[in-house]
């Protein structure tokens, strides 16, 4: 249901708002995490590749909200099984985390723990 739902609003946005607005990113990036968590990893791949060069785009490298754009790709690559692809986008990640947010910050706590967690794999 969230999928049906979720795919509903990025198709009204993007009509409404078009490819570029911010909300219409925001709705890529939730049906990318929700296909990922349905195991639909190659299209949640398509789609955060795509919402991460949009976001490099507009709103720069070290925005935190390409930053999220980042970590969620890595998240998707992992669960692919590219374990290199992931760790390598976690460190960046992480690395740009901790310069804009700092080292407190809850994302960038977040991503250490995620690349923790993968290094021990």
């Amino acid at each position: 249901a969230a999928r049906v739902m979720e795919e509903d609003v990025l198709a009204r946005r993007r009509r409404i708002l078009g490819e570029d607005h911010p909300d219409t990113i925001l709705a890529v990036a939730n049906l990318a995490v929700t296909l990922r968590s349905q195991g639909d990893y190659a299209a949640a791949r398509v789609m955060e590749e795509d919402v991460l060069a949009r976001r490099r785009r507009i709103l720069g490298e070290d925005h935190p909200d390409t930053i999220r754009a980042a970590a969620n790709l890595a998240a998707t690559l992992r669960g692919q099984g590219d374990q290199l692809a992931s760790r390598a986008l976690l460190d960046d990640t992480l690395a740009r985390y901790r310069r804009v947010l700092g080292d407190d910050h809850p994302e960038t706590i977040r991503a250490r723990t995620a690349l923790a967690d993968l290094n021990e794999r």
